[in-house]
């Protein structure tokens, strides 16, 4: 199809995708190709295979009856490609390199780049190694996050109270620690584990473990809630509780919360243990009724969630 990327051909083996490919410049020399290649290739090999079959590729075999420029002239366009990969590969994906492959970079550097005298190559791959190296504060490239200062938190009076509870905690406040714990688990969630759903494929589950972490976490969110609500016996009690989670609901889908923390309230709230309790619900203010429809519908899977998915385009 037009404007689709093909990153390894059916039956193709992988050191012929790193071989043929560095000999297309309309592939490894396309950025989106290689983006796409860079993103997509854990799914059928390793780092460490990867980085030893671009050193292999950096080194051009000399073909019978070619003479020593004609070698050259031809080996130096892969020779900047496979260093232009590499320098893509670490400046966009440094989350790939472990130690062991980070020494093999600088030994590639130092016992073959600068033994050939590739000056520039040697500046290139070098510079952007030491720019994901040196400490954070040092690195200029950094992007703000935050424009302004942070609110300023909601704290109880009674905060260092052996009886604090939930109630005494304002909703906004709640909401914002909830989001503040789970964008700390959702950022380090790596491309690679979105691959082939390794989550749901028990041979493959070790490759995602940021993913199944963040699973984790909404099924505990929504077995706290279930629980909590269903631990108080009297109804009136049991009314206050549900319609405290409904507005800590509320309040996480407003813009930079945490959308999904407020389904796995919802989840909680739409448990069959919990949807039975018809009298609590009735119990609610009109107002806290319409705030927990409202999230029924933001929420509903219908049209494969289009609604929510409406929310988070905004």
């Amino acid at each position: 199809h037009e404007g689709e990327v093909t990153v390894r051909a059916e039956g193709e083996s992988f050191p012929d995708v790193v071989a043929q490919r560095h000999e297309e410049p309309e592939n490894f020399h396309d950025i989106e190709y290689l983006k796409t290649f860079l993103l997509t290739y854990q799914s059928f090999t390793t780092p460490e295979k990867l980085l030893q079959k671009l050193i292999q590729r950096y080194h051009v075999p000399q073909r019978e009856g070619q003479t020593d420029e004609e070698w050259r002239k031809a080996s130096l366009p892969i020779q900047l490609r496979v260093v232009n990969v590499l320098r893509t590969w670490i400046k966009d994906y440094w989350s790939d390199f472990n130690d062991k492959l980070i020494a093999q970079v600088k030994s590639f550097i130092d016992n073959t780049l600068r033994l050939d005298n590739n000056v520039q190559l040697v500046k290139t791959l070098t510079q952007a190694l030491n720019n994901k190296l040196r400490p954070e504060e040092e690195d200029g490239d950094r992007k703000r996050v935050f424009n302004g200062l942070p609110p300023e938190p909601k704290v109880p009076k009674n905060i260092f109270s052996p009886s604090l509870d939930l109630f005494d905690v304002d909703e906004e406040e709640i909401a914002r620690q909830l989001t503040l714990i789970d964008f700390d688990m959702y950022a380090r969630i790596k491309p690679a584990e979105l691959l082939n759903q390794s989550w749901n494929k028990p041979k493959l589950r070790h490759r995602s473990p940021n993913v199944l972490q963040c699973i984790a976490r909404f099924n505990e969110i929504s077995a706290w809630v279930t629980c909590s609500i269903l631990k108080v016996e009297r109804i009136r009690e049991r009314t206050r509780l549900m319609s405290k989670f409904v507005r800590i609901a509320d309040v996480l889908m407003r813009p930079n919360n945490y959308f999904n923390c407020s389904m796995a309230i919802l989840a909680g709230l739409n448990a069959a243990s919990v949807h039975r309790l018809k009298f609590t619900l009735e119990e609610m203010t009109k107002n806290t009724q319409q705030m927990l429809q409202d999230l029924q519908t933001q929420l509903h899977s219908n049209q494969s969630y289009r609604e929510y998915r409406t929310l988070l385009s905004r």
